[in-house]
C-alpha cells in the first residue's frame, strides 16, 4: 500500500516538472518566433523598398534580441544592404563584415565586391589629437550614379555644418578625387590637401603633418666646426629635427648628418676654410617629416692660429710672444686670458700685427693661462691657438727705499721682501735716463752705501733698487729716488686715483686745514713744467687720463706774506675706473606675421670709447628646449616670424670687461 502511495507521488513531480519545460519551451519559441518575425518583415519591406518599414523591424530584431542578432548573420546582411539602399556606406560596410565573420555566403561577398567598387575608406590621422576642425570637400568628378552623387553631398554637406575631432576614420567617398581644406586651431592659414580614393577596398589615409620645415636658421663659422641654430616651426609638436650637409656650390645630394631634438648643432671637425650648405627637415611624434627647410650657408674660419705662444711671468706681468703662422694675412689678434680654469677666458686686449704683449697689473705670485686668435682685414677670424701658461712672480720690489747722505757716501735702507734672495742696486745721472747695475747684496741686507768722498759727489745720482727670488727673477725697480728730489714711498705712489684728495702718509692724513695756505701743482709726465690748480684738490681740472698713467704732484706751503715756505712732490698711479657700455635698441615693436624687421643695436656706445663686442639672443619659452638661442654677434639682425605672439630678445653689449643688456619685445600679429 505504502509502495503504491510512493508510485503516485513520483509520478505526480515527474508530472510537474514536464509541465515546467513545456510551458519554457512555449515561452523560447515564441521568443524566436518574435525575432524571425521582424527578420522576416524586414526582409519583405526591403524587397519592396519600404525602407523605412524596414529599417524599423530591423532595428528593433537588433534592439529588443541581442543574443539572437549576435549570432544570425542574416539580420547584419539585410541591414547592410539597407544602409546600401540608403547611401549609408561606412554604415553598410561595418554590417556586412559582421556578417561575413558569422558566416561567408556567396551573396555577402557579392554585395561587398559591389560596395567596394564604387566606394573607398578615407582616415584622415595627426599625430595629437585635434578639435573643432572645419573641413571643405570639392571634387571635379562628375557622378552618373545617383548613389554616388547622394553619398557626395551627404558628405559635403556634413562638412559645412559640423565640425570634427581628428583623427578621423573610414569616411566612404566615392572612387575618384577629391581637394580638402583643413581649418585649424593651430593653424593660421587653411592646408589644402589633394586626395584620391582607390577601388578594391584599400584604406586611404590622409596624414596631416602639423608642423613646418625649420625656419630662421643661422649657419655660424667658427674654428673647424660649424654652428647650426634655429627657430622651433610650430605649431603643432616637433619630436626632432634631421640635419642635412653637402659640400657648397656642389652638384652631389644632401646627406643626413645628425639627428637631434635640440634647436642647436655643431658640425665638428670639418677643416679650416671648408664652405658648406645646410638644409633641415622637422618631423612630428608619429615620425612624419616635413619639407627640406631653405639651406644655409657657412664656411669654416680661414685664418691659422698663432703658433709658438710663449708667456713669461715677471713682476704683476707677463710677457707674451707669438709668431703669425705662415702664409696668414694678419691684420690684429685678440688676446684671452683665464686666472682659474681653463674655461672662464675673457678678451683682455686687441692688437694690430705685432707678435707681442705685456700683460700688466697683475696680482702677485698668481698662474694665467693665455690663448689668442688672429683676424684678417674681412673680420674673419682663425681659431684659438695653443695655450701659454705663467705665474707671476710671488715677491715684489724693495718698498719704503729711503735715501741719506753719510760721511763715507750715499746710504739706501729699504724694507726686507720676504722670500728674497738677493736685491740688485742700479744707479744713473737722469731720473728717466739709463741705469747701470753697480752692486748685488745677500736677500738678508736692508741697506746699501755707496762709498764716495763726500755726498755732496752723488748729489745728482738717482737709485733704484730690484728684488731677486730664488730662481733668479728680477722685480720691477723700486721708485727712483736721490738726494735731489724728496720722493714718497712707493705705497703712497701705487694709491688709487679715485677723485678724492685723500691723504696717504706720516702726518698727512687728512686735507690741509683750511686757513693753512698754499698751491697745487701737477704735471703729466715728470720731465714737464708743473702747472698750478685752480683749485684746493689734487684732481682739478686733470682729464683725459688713461690707465696705469702716473701724475706728479707738487704741494707748497706759503709763509704769512705769500712766499714760499716749503715743499713736497710725489706722484700718483691713475687706475682707470672702466665705466659699463650702454645699450641702445631700436625699442619694442608690432609687426605683421612674415614680415622682416631689424633688430638693431649700433647705437649703443661706450664712455671710454672702447670698441664693443655685441650678442643678440633670442628667450625661448619651451621647457623642453634651450632657454635661450643665439641669433646673432652682429649690431644688426635681420629675422622674421610666421606665428604671431609676443617674442623676447636680449641685446648684450660687451666693452671685453663690463656688459649692459637691453630687452627688447616684438609682438607678432596677424596679417
Amino acid at each position: 500500500m505504502r509502495d503504491r502511495n510512493n508510485l503516485k507521488q513520483r509520478r505526480r513531480s515527474l508530472n510537474l516538472i514536464l509541465a515546467g519545460l513545456l510551458v519554457l519551451l512555449g515561452c523560447y519559441s515564441a521568443h524566436a518566433e518574435d525575432f524571425k518575425s521582424l527578420k522576416e518583415k524586414g526582409k519583405f519591406f526591403i524587397e519592396k523598398k519600404w525602407y523605412e518599414d524596414a529599417q524599423k523591424d530591423l532595428h528593433n530584431a537588433v534592439k529588443d534580441y541581442p543574443e539572437e542578432a549576435a549570432q544570425d548573420d542574416e539580420v547584419h546582411f539585410l541591414l547592410a544592404l539597407l544602409y546600401y539602399n540608403q547611401s549609408s556606406v561606412g554604415e553598410a560596410v561595418e554590417e556586412l563584415n559582421l556578417a561575413l565573420k558569422l558566416k561567408t555566403q556567396e551573396k555577402y561577398v557579392e554585395l561587398m565586391r559591389t560596395i567596394t567598387a564604387e566606394f573607398g575608406a578615407l582616415s584622415i590621422n595627426t599625430a595629437e589629437k585635434i578639435e573643432q576642425v572645419k573641413i571643405r570637400i570639392k571634387t571635379s568628378e562628375r557622378f552618373i550614379s545617383p548613389r554616388k552623387k547622394l553619398v557626395f553631398n551627404r558628405w559635403k554637406n556634413r562638412f559645412l555644418n559640423e565640425n570634427f575631432d581628428l583623427p578621423l576614420q573610414n569616411i566612404y567617398l566615392p572612387i575618384g578625387q577629391y581637394d580638402m581644406t583643413f581649418e585649424l586651431p593651430l593653424i593660421k592659414q587653411p592646408m589644402v590637401k589633394e586626395v584620391n580614393i582607390d577601388a578594391d577596398g584599400k584604406q586611404n589615409k590622409l596624414y596631416l603633418l602639423l608642423i613646418h620645415p625649420p625656419q630662421n636658421i643661422i649657419a655660424e663659422g667658427r674654428d673647424d666646426e660649424i654652428y647650426l641654430s634655429w627657430a622651433q616651426p610650430g605649431p603643432g609638436t616637433v619630436a626632432g629635427y634631421l640635419v642635412y650637409r653637402k659640400v657648397a656650390d656642389s652638384d652631389e645630394e644632401y646627406t643626413k648628418i645628425a639627428e637631434t631634438a635640440k634647436l642647436n648643432y655643431t658640425d665638428k671637425d670639418l677643416g679650416i676654410g671648408k664652405s658648406y650648405s645646410y638644409r633641415l627637415k622637422a618631423y612630428d611624434p608619429q615620425v612624419e617629416k616635413t619639407d627640406f627647410s631653405e639651406q644655409v650657408l657657412a664656411t669654416t674660419l680661414s685664418l691659422l692660429p698663432p703658433t709658438e705662444v710663449v708667456a713669461l711671468g715677471e713682476d704683476r706681468q707677463v710677457n707674451l710672444f707669438w709668431v703669425t703662422a705662415a702664409g696668414a694675412q694678419v691684420s690684429s689678434y685678440r688676446i684671452y686670458r683665464s686666472s682659474s680654469t681653463e674655461k672662464d677666458f675673457k678678451l683682455i686686449a686687441e692688437v694690430n700685427d705685432q707678435t707681442s704683449y705685456v700683460d700688466y697689473d697683475l696680482e702677485r705670485g698668481m698662474t694665467y693661462i693665455y690663448k689668442l686668435k688672429a683676424y684678417n682685414s674681412a673680420g674673419s677670424s682663425s681659431p684659438y691657438s695653443e695655450k701659454a701658461t705663467a705665474k707671476t712672480m710671488a715677491i715684489s720690489a724693495p718698498q719704503k727705499v729711503k735715501i741719506m747722505a753719510e760721511s763715507g757716501g750715499i746710504e739706501l735702507l729699504w724694507k726686507k721682501v720676504s722670500g728674497a734672495s738677493a736685491y740688485n742696486i742700479y744707479r744713473g745721472g737722469k731720473k728717466l735716463g739709463k741705469y747701470e747695475l753697480i752692486a748685488q747684496v745677500s736677500g738678508r741686507e736692508i741697506q746699501y752705501v755707496d762709498l764716495m768722498e763726500s755726498p755732496e759727489a752723488g748729489v745728482d745720482f738717482w737709485y733704484k733698487v730690484t728684488t731677486l727670488d730664488k730662481d733668479e727673477k728680477e722685480t720691477q725697480p723700486s721708485v727712483p729716488i736721490s738726494l735731489s728730489q724728496p720722493q714718497v714711498s712707493d705705497d703712497e705712489e701705487q694709491e688709487t686715483l679715485t677723485g678724492t684728495d685723500e691723504w696717504l702718509e706720516d702726518g698727512l692724513n687728512t686735507a690741509p686745514a683750511e686757513q693753512l695756505n698754499y698751491k697745487i701743482y701737477f704735471s703729466k709726465a715728470p720731465d714737464e713744467e708743473f702747472v698750478e690748480t685752480k683749485g684746493k684738490d689734487l684732481f682739478s681740472l686733470v682729464s683725459g687720463l688713461k690707465p696705469r698713467q702716473k701724475l706728479y704732484y707738487k704741494i707748497v706751503s706759503l709763509d704769512s706774506r705769500g712766499n714760499p715756505e716749503a715743499s713736497i712732490s710725489f706722484a700718483l698711479l691713475v687706475d682707470k675706473i672702466n665705466q659699463p657700455p650702454v645699450a641702445v635698441t631700436s625699442g619694442d615693436r608690432q609687426v605683421l606675421a612674415n614680415q622682416s624687421f631689424i633688430l638693431d643695436g649700433a647705437g649703443s656706445t661706450d664712455p671710454e670709447n672702447d670698441k664693443l663686442v655685441y650678442k643678440w639672443v633670442q628667450r625661448l619659452d619651451n621647457p623642453n628646449e634651450p632657454s635661450s638661442l643665439l641669433l646673432s654677434l652682429d649690431p644688426k639682425v635681420e629675422v622674421s616670424f610666421d606665428v604671431p605672439g609676443e617674442y623676447v630678445f636680449y641685446l648684450e653689449v660687451s666693452d671685453g670687461e663690463l656688459n649692459s643688456i637691453q630687452t627688447v619685445i616684438i609682438e607678432v600679429i596677424a596679417d
